[in-house]
């Protein structure tokens, strides 16, 4: 039987699995999911309701309140208002946005209602925790009374893992993909696995593997991916000294971002990336770097890359429009169709060491 989850992979789904799983607190025809539900109530706020008598107790969950993707109400006793909220924001391969700082601020009002005893907050990620998800905690944790507890994907196929063969085809089947999740974060992705059955963290499993394959240093470059759906292999060049440098240093450089597109089609283009002072993001394009001297410097590293890709003859890359500020090339056919795997490994291979070759070039 096709897993529901290889299907349904966006947030929005997990949010109603999430949901659903909790709704069925009292479900007394499949005591194996009660339990679940119970129990995962429990996970979420690190065992506050071990001891909770769901007898007298009432649960029930919303969606999209204040934009907050799910909320929980529990009631330790049905006939009394008195009740706790456990906020959840549900993340599968996006990133942290400034939401939970923004949601902070509802909280704080929510707790000073009188029938609201404790606000849980929590974290929930299956996808890879980035460093920018890591700066948003941390600057929503700052200077606040009760923290946001990050839930992640070890975590996740910790609890999970014991309902791979639960009797509800639901619960089943995101265990077991939870199971597919987590096997993707450590590296264990069978290459042989069809194009038509991958799943969107796999393929970044994959390319963090194989980028690694393609001789490159560890300190020289790291990757950051959306979904599954993109790749980037970050390069950077320090305009003053034009020499590698580790991305705390770095004031600006070149991207090489990998597109996976319908499972069958690879594509590719290259950016340049402008570090911003005072700020922790970074420009993609010049008109966004303010300063007039970084400006000028800027400009110049990329008329740079534009002329190297101009002259060079491997014939993987082309120069695009002169207005085309953001990046500085891409691949001279708009997708490369692929019909595996290997395949699929053999080409980025080579454009990764087509895009080492660009950046050796400037290491002088």
């Amino acid at each position: 039987m096709k897993n529901l989850f290889e299907y349904a992979t966006k947030e929005l789904s997990q949010d109603a699995f999430l949901r659903w799983l909790v709704e069925n607190w009292n479900e007394s025809d499949d005591k194996e999911l009660q339990k679940a539900s119970r129990d995962f109530l429990s996970f979420l706020t690190n065992n506050e309701y071990d001891d909770l008598d769901f007898e007298k107790a009432k649960v029930v969950t919303f969606g999209q309140i204040n934009h907050m993707d799910i909320s929980i109400d529990v009631y330790p006793d049905k006939n009394t208002s008195k009740h706790d909220i456990i906020v959840i924001e549900d993340k599968t391969g996006s990133n942290e946005h400034d939401q939970l700082t923004s949601y902070n601020k509802t909280i704080e009002k929510w707790k000073t209602a009188e029938d609201v005893r404790n606000v849980y907050k929590v974290f929930y990620k299956t996808g890879s925790l980035s460093n920018q998800d890591e700066k948003g905690l941390e600057e929503a944790n700052k200077d606040q009374e009760s923290e946001w507890r990050k839930v992640l994907i070890e975590d996740i196929w910790g609890f999970f893992q014991k309902y791979n063969n639960a009797s509800s085809d639901i619960l089943r089947d995101y265990s077991r993909y939870i199971d597919r999740l987590y096997n993707a974060t450590e590296g264990d992705v069978d290459e042989k696995t069809e194009l038509d059955k991958m799943i969107p963290l796999e393929w970044e499993g994959l390319i963090r593997k194989w980028y690694q394959e393609s001789d490159i240093k560890p300190h020289e470059v790291w990757v950051t991916s959306y979904q599954g759906r993109y790749i980037s292999i970050c390069y950077h060049i320090d305009f003053k000294n034009k020499g590698i440098f580790k991305k705390e240093d770095v004031n600006g450089g070149a991207c090489l971002e990998i597109f996976v597109r319908d499972k069958q089609q690879l594509s590719a283009v290259l950016h340049n990336a402008f570090k911003i002072p005072d700020r922790e993001d970074r420009a993609w394009s010049i008109k966004d770097v303010q300063d007039e001297k970084r400006f000028e410097c800027a400009k110049k590293l990329r008329d740079e890359l534009v002329e190297f890709v101009k002259n060079d003859t491997s014939g993987h890359f082309k120069t695009v429009k002169s207005n085309a500020l953001s990046c500085f090339g891409k691949i001279e056919e708009k997708s490369q169709n692929v019909r595996s795997l290997e395949e699929a490994k053999i080409l980025i291979k080579k454009w990764v060491n087509w895009f080492k070759e660009l950046v050796a070039n400037f290491d002088r």
